[in-house]
């Protein structure tokens, strides 16, 4: 490769990379931390009280299989809905590295709260809020920590101890799965509520 179009590439590269990175990283202070926690737990309270009625009522009324369909279908709707619970709320979305639906994947920004989760472990603090700036309106992100239970494990656990017929309809629906393997008290992920910073 010659000199001229090598340069060419590493010019391409690195203005992508600058224009991938649309948001700047900005402190948040202590007002704006209480009200992201207070909005942040009740929505994410919300949220996984509501998943967790609607798994075990699949369950209870078609098995394993059944819950399959809640998380299909169900969640997405739940969590969309839950964006309307307040009008500074812009996005309620669960997200992780080891996503089932393509549609979790973690963004750019996620990726830092994951980080920080992740690394933590069992000393990570409850919450998390990141506030950033994003084509010129500043935004704050609050993160509540998901963790695996014991019915989580019903379709998130080792896939040798997954029912079959489960894990055959799981593998239908979700091809690039990557959520199984897991084990109780495991990081699963996060639920992460948008504001807009009023």
């Amino acid at each position: 490769m010659n000199l001229r179009i090598m340069l060419a590439v590493i010019f391409l590269i690195t203005t992508s990379l600058a224009q991938e990175k649309e948001f700047e990283l900005l402190k948040a202070d202590e007002d704006e931390i209480k009200r992201a926690e207070s909005l942040g737990e009740v929505v994410a309270e919300k949220l996984t009280g509501k998943l967790k009625s609607e798994l075990m009522f699949a369950i209870k009324n078609g098995g394993p299989v059944n819950a399959v369909n809640v998380c299909r279908n169900t969640a997405p709707e739940l969590t969309s809905e839950l964006t309307g619970f307040d009008e500074s709320i812009v996005e309620v979305k669960r997200t992780t590295r080891k996503y089932r639906n393509q549609a979790n994947a973690p963004s750019e920004l996620e990726e830092l709260a994951l980080d920080y989760f992740e690394k933590a472990g069992k000393n990570a603090a409850e919450f998390m809020v990141q506030k950033y700036s994003k084509n010129g309106v500043n935004f704050i992100d609050y993160y509540k920590p998901l963790r695996i239970g014991g019915l989580c494990k019903t379709c998130h656990g080792k896939t040798e101890e997954i029912n079959p017929e489960l894990l055959e309809v799981i593998r239908k629906n979700y091809p690039d799965d990557k959520a199984t393997g897991y084990e109780t008290g495991d990081f699963r992920g996060v639920i992460k509520v948008t504001l807009t910073n009023k």
